[in-house]
């Protein structure tokens, strides 16, 4: 499994793993949509998802898929940018846009056009305040937080050590 979620619209938990997206809920696991090795995954809004990663048999997409998008919770995904270029393993998105990481830290206000950044180290994690606010990204130097969508970083006083 690479990432959980809650969606606000129907409270389900979505779990993103290398067989696809699955619902969870109280029947238990559910596939949602077509077999994609989602690496990296965030729930934008209600049904509106972003992932990446790597497509499974029979599936018709670029190897790695770059950014995709649902907005109807994982049926279908279309593609948004960077298809063949970008393997996503962690990515967030916020009112601020979408922050990723393949082997660089990129930023993007729509999805479509992205602008590499500098961190001081790998995130294995990303995450962002509910109004863009703040984005936080946690690495093997511990928390690192960001007031600016990432283009500056600082670590996160007090904040535990991380993997």
């Amino acid at each position: 499994m690479h990432a959980v979620g809650r969606d606000p619209g129907n409270g389900k938990l979505y779990l993103a793993t290398h067989d696809g997206l699955f619902r969870y809920d109280r029947a238990g696991p559910t596939r949602v949509g077509p077999v994609i090795d989602l690496m990296g995954f965030t729930i934008v809004g209600a049904g509106h998802y972003l992932a990446s990663g790597h497509p499974g048999p029979g599936v018709n997409l670029p190897q790695p898929v770059g950014l995709l998008e649902t907005t109807n919770a994982g049926q279908t995904w279309q593609q948004r940018s960077r298809a063949g270029e970008s393997d996503f393993h962690t990515l967030t998105a916020s009112p601020a846009g979408v922050l990723a990481y393949d082997t660089a830290l990129r930023s993007s206000v729509d999805g479509r056009t992205w602008r590499e950044l500098s961190i001081p180290d790998e995130p294995r994690w990303l995450s962002a305040s509910p109004d863009g606010a703040r984005t936080f990204a946690t690495t093997a130097a511990g928390v690192l937080s960001s007031t600016n969508h990432g283009s500056t970083w600082a670590p996160l006083g007090g904040a535990p050590s991380c993997c």
